[in-house]
């Protein structure tokens, strides 16, 4: 899946999903060593090893980050006159369900000469409002004052002889309250204790703005309904606004800030919406309309399973997946008749699926299942009895339309189950289960053809027909002469240094002419001037190594936009080895030992979303099957891989049925089932980023485990 990268980076949108659950907020509250006064230092909170510190504001009187439980932290607190803090911290999150916070004291380069505490002697002193990141004062900064214990209000003024700062009568050792509004500041709250003969600075972050917009939709419908929203943050920061049924936006310009807000949406007989929404950094360019779907009650479904033919109730398996969390959320195998109801919330995507021993399978998007789809649904769902299903295949000429006698190599994509069938008009072939069926259709004086019959859905009695449009061998030829022309480059490496290697002899056979291709050296590789309509038998080998057979069809590569081929020759020459069963002496597998694995990514792989080989993996499964024969007390494991495009639990299946075909090709060369296991990963061990095509090309690939 090819993931662009949106412009609206800058914030991230995250509901209540599960989303970074893992982290949590941790507060750091500093104060004086003896005197217990607050301080608002510089702190920094690095990962262990990393050069780079955490982003974190202040919130009232403490210095709060997102971290994770279990991980080393650097934390660095610098104040001037006070010695600097430096130490390594691990973070538990707080189960009552509050800020985790860490308290530090700060100890003064000089010590007072006596710790006790002085009285309480009420005294003017200024309070000063800071830019925290600019260091410089707030002129237009305006404060209130409490005393934090009695909440009652302390008088303030203007000092006129320092910008930014104000005068109060307080009392030294006392907690109050200070709350800072300033023009292009977020409101700021904040706890101090005074000390006598120092001013107390308040320093405060300017919040950078960002645009966002909003939408109400009807969850079921999609259409647009007027609504009222809400974001309020944890620094008491208000914004609020009304959309009306004509495609408005709510669209407030509100403070770029580390912790989220609250998103509060409103509608009339719809139920309220709550969310989070963070938005961390800040762009010139607005945010995309965020669509929020507001319902009026959750979906109820009925379901009633029957067999096609009867009508007739039958015990199933129905299983309900939401999309949007990747999850299911109903499973139940019983004989569903339409009385028992599935509640399901109207905000999900969702896919029903069906599964009944001796019955097709029935897979659908509910919104496609159910049209329209309403608070209250009743949904019948016919299972198809798997029957007789045939294959009709015949050949004709394609010039006169005749039929020809032909034969025909029918290879099933999932079991690997190769049939031949020979006729001198239509011949039948039984299908057991829906697959992807290969034909390699053949006849004398013809140009062989393949083609693929898709029979993955099937029902009761359906016929496929296939006719092989055969193209007369002179035909063929003159054909070939008027193809197009492209280049393809043939890299040739070492199986096991990965080297280039040199002298290499290429020899290039144009399968429909039997007339060989002439190549050239160009730098390290070699190229060679390909029609894209024809398939080509590549045969590589040079001095101390095993010679190497290929088919390559030309219109594949091109229609994957491949114009390199990487080819991997085996040294002939066999290392000292133990002739213990825990290591394989042939070929690539030479240095293999138990318990490793081998990627053959060159030449076994798959298109995206596909578990059809790729013609090219033909050749090195057949020389993999002559080794385990060769080998029989050697067991191995085969493991599919995908890349992270789409629905993870689908490309689990997808990993196992690309194993399965593996498996499959192994034992209908004469390896026995017992000696072959296989299971799919999905996307879970990826051995290269997911971030361009090719690495999700070199992710998409089977891997070998000896045993």
């Amino acid at each position: 899946m090819n993931r662009s990268v949106f412009l609206f980076l800058f914030y991230s949108f995250c509901f209540y999903s599960g989303f970074g659950q893992d982290e949590f907020s941790l507060g750091i509250e500093v104060r004086d060593k003896y005197t217990n006064r607050i301080l608002i230092p510089i702190i920094s909170v690095l990962p262990a090893n990393s050069p780079t510190e955490l982003r974190g504001q202040m919130i009232y009187d403490q210095y709060v980050v997102n971290v994770i439980p279990d991980i080393n932290y650097l934390v660095v607190v610098a104040f001037q006159e006070y010695k600097t803090y430096r130490q390594n911290h691990t973070f538990v999150k707080n189960t009552s369900g509050g800020r985790t916070t860490l308290m530090i004291e700060l100890e003064p380069l000089t010590p007072p000469k006596s710790t006790v505490a002085a009285p309480l002697t009420p005294q003017e002193q200024t309070i000063i409002v800071t830019d925290k990141t600019l260091r410089s004062s707030i002129a237009n900064a305006v404060i209130s004052l409490k005393e934090t214990a009695s909440g009652a209000n302390v008088p303030v003024k203007k000092n006129p002889t320092v910008s930014g700062g104000w005068l109060a009568v307080l009392k030294t050792d006392e907690k109050y309250t200070v709350t800072v509004t300033a023009d292009g500041y977020p409101s700021f709250l904040q706890t101090f204790i005074p000390k006598a003969g120092e001013a107390a600075q308040i320093a405060i972050t300017r919040a950078p703005k960002q645009d966002v917009q909003f939408q109400a939709v009807d969850a079921l419908t999609g259409k647009v309904i007027p609504a009222d929203f809400m974001l309020t943050n944890e620094l008491k920061e208000t914004y609020s606004g009304t959309t009306k049924d004509d495609n408005t936006v709510f669209s407030p310009r509100i403070s770029v800030l580390f912790q989220p807000y609250t998103l509060t949406v409103t509608a009339a007989g719809y139920r309220k919406h709550e969310s989070q929404l963070t938005v961390s950094t800040a762009s010139t360019e607005p945010s995309p309309v965020q669509l929020i779907r507001l319902s009026k009650g959750n979906i109820t479904v009925r379901a009633k399973v029957v067999e096609e033919q009867s009508d007739k109730p039958i015990p199933a398996t129905l299983r309900i997946i939401n999309r949007n969390e990747k999850k299911e959320v109903f499973n139940q195998k019983n004989t569903f008749n339409g009385q028992i109801p599935i509640t399901l919330t109207p905000d999900g995507q969702y896919i029903i699926e069906v599964e009944s021993k001796g019955y097709m399978p029935f897979r659908k998007e509910l919104e496609k299942a159910i049209t329209p789809l309403t608070e209250t649904n009743t949904l019948t769902i016919k299972l198809a009895k798997i029957g007789e299903i045939y294959l009709k295949l015949s050949a004709v000429n394609s010039a006169t339309g005749r039929q020809v006698p032909a034969t025909f190599k029918i290879t099933a994509t999932l079991t690997g189950q190769v049939t031949r069938l020979k006729g001198r008009e239509a011949v039948r072939h039984k299908i057991v289960e829906p697959d992807i069926y290969q034909i390699e259709t053949t006849a004398a004086g013809f140009a062989p053809l393949k083609g693929t019959i898709d029979a993955e859905e099937i029902s009761v009695g359906q016929l496929f027909n296939y006719i092989a449009q055969l193209v007369p061998a002179s035909s063929a030829v003159q054909t070939a002469i008027d193809a197009p022309i492209q280049t393809f480059s043939f890299a040739v490496f070492d199986a096991q240094t990965q080297k280039h290697v040199p002298n290499v002899r290429l020899k290039i056979t144009n399968q429909t002419t039997q007339k060989a291709i002439g190549s050239r050296l160009v730098g390290k590789n070699i190229q060679a001037r390909l029609k894209t309509d024809q398939t080509y038998a590549i045969e590589a080998g040079a001095r101390g190594y095993e010679n190497i057979t290929m088919l390559m069809s030309v219109a594949e590569w091109v229609n994957r936009g491949e114009y390199l081929t990487n080819i991997s020759l085996v040294p002939t020459e066999k290392m000292a080895v133990s002739p213990a069963k825990s290591m394989i002496n042939e070929k690539i597998f030479d240095n293999i030992k138990a318990g490793q694995s081998v990627s053959i990514e060159d030449n076994i792989y798959f298109d995206r979303s596909s578990y059809i080989l790729r013609t090219e993996a033909y050749g090195q499964l057949l020389r993999l099957a002559a080794i385990l024969k060769k080998n029989p007390d050697i067991q191995i494991e085969i493991v599919g891989h995908t890349d992270n495009v789409g629905d993870p639990r689908l490309n689990k299946i997808l990993s196992e049925q690309r194993a399965k075909v593996i498996s499959n090709f192994l034992f209908n060369e004469g390896v026995a089932e017992s000696r072959l296991m296989s299971r799919g990963e999905g996307s879970n061990k990826p051995i290269a980023p997911n971030d361009t095509d090719d690495n999700r090309r070199r992710n998409r690939r089977v891997q070998f485990l000896v045993k």
